[in-house]
């Protein structure tokens, strides 16, 4: 296994938005993040929560990690707004999290240009991201 220096990945990606509304799914992936290296996270547990941090937060993140399926305001939902917003133009990437199976799901991520990770998220995966 290939040791990667954490501060390397603290260079490239110094602050993580986690939107997701389950808890659980929020604690696993905080403490697998922390694990790799030392990044400022950020949880929303609602899209509209995000959209409203996004607006009046100072910080720049470099990472968003966004759950599909949420009440209220969904991923795809969020991604409209923050493309309305041109918030796209001030952060970094945005991956989807998600339990979907749906090949649908798959196609309108990539047309949006977004990578589609299934939840839980690996190591291996959040380091190829990272």
């Amino acid at each position: 296994m290939n040791m990667i220096n954490s501060d390397y990945l603290s260079n490239q990606v110094s602050s993580i938005l986690l939107i997701d509304d389950n808890v659980v799914d929020n604690f696993i992936h905080q403490s697998l993040i922390s694990r790799i290296g030392h990044f400022n996270i950020q949880v929303c547990q609602s899209a509209d929560a995000a959209l409203q941090h996004l607006t009046t937060c100072q910080t720049r993140y470099d990472l968003i990690l966004l759950d599909l399926f949420m009440p209220f305001m969904d991923g795809f939902k969020f991604i409209e707004a923050f493309n309305c917003l041109n918030f796209n133009n001030k952060h970094g990437e945005v991956c989807v999290l998600t339990v979907s199976i749906d090949p649908k799901d798959k196609v309108r991520a990539r047309q949006l240009n977004l990578k589609f990770i299934e939840k839980p998220i690996s190591r291996a995966q959040l380091l190829s991201i990272l």
